[in-house]
């Protein structure tokens, strides 16, 4: 940011398909709109911003790189995801049940003062609950 817009940009930003370092003093908005017709990749950029804003950086840094590029994750890697990300999709489960498949659910996290929003066809949402089910101990 500090090559194009420069350190004291001041004002709201939009971005899309753009990967960024924003400056500690920036305190705008800053919205990132990603978008694929790809469920699978749709699914895992959701658990990747997810980690990304709750857990801390180390941890969620490294679980990142992991859920990205590894078939097989850890059990202490599990034990993270099962107590963030987990959590947080389940929480959209018992609204998925009660929708039929065509209907655009949307759902907002909140962290701080950052969020994570998802806007999914319901059939997506499916998706991704039983993405984040199978993360298995057992495995």
């Amino acid at each position: 940011m500090a090559m194009n817009e420069g350190e004291g940009y001041d004002q709201d930003l939009a971005l899309r398909f753009a990967v960024i370092a924003l400056p500690e003093a920036f305190d705008q908005t800053c919205i990132c709109v990603l978008n694929d017709r790809d469920t699978v990749v749709n699914c895992r950029t959701i658990v990747r911003l997810l980690i990304l804003m709750f857990l801390q950086p180390p941890v969620a840094a490294e679980l990142v790189l992991h859920v990205w590029y590894s078939a097989r994750l850890t059990s202490g890697m599990i034990q993270s995801l099962h107590r963030s990300v987990k959590r947080l999709i389940a929480d959209v489960v018992p609204e998925i049940v009660v929708r039929s498949r065509s209907v655009l659910l949307s759902k907002t996290w909140t962290f701080g003062t950052g969020s994570v929003s998802a806007r999914l066809y319901t059939e997506r949402w499916n998706f991704l609950a039983g993405y984040v089910a199978d993360w298995s101990l057992d495995r």
